[in-house]
């Protein structure tokens, strides 16, 4: 389960701009770049009892893993 401080990290490496603001939790991709080769922002919402914000953080960080130049 990742937490919040490895998102943070990760995305200060990959150069991702990370928010959460409640429920919300929201990761853009750097100018340029896309997530799963075509998505510029992902964003998910935590619902008790259905998705966790570690569920969140970790297909985050996977992402973030994953993210490439836009063609």
């Amino acid at each position: 389960m990742a937490s919040i401080a490895q998102v943070r990290r990760a995305a200060a490496r990959t150069g991702c701009e990370f928010e959460v603001d409640g429920d919300l939790v929201t990761l853009w991709a750097p100018d340029g770049f896309a997530f799963e080769g075509e998505y510029e922002m992902l964003g998910r919402e935590a619902d008790p009892g259905y998705l966790t914000k570690s569920d969140i953080y970790d297909e985050l960080i996977d992402a973030m893993d994953d993210i490439r130049q836009k063609h």
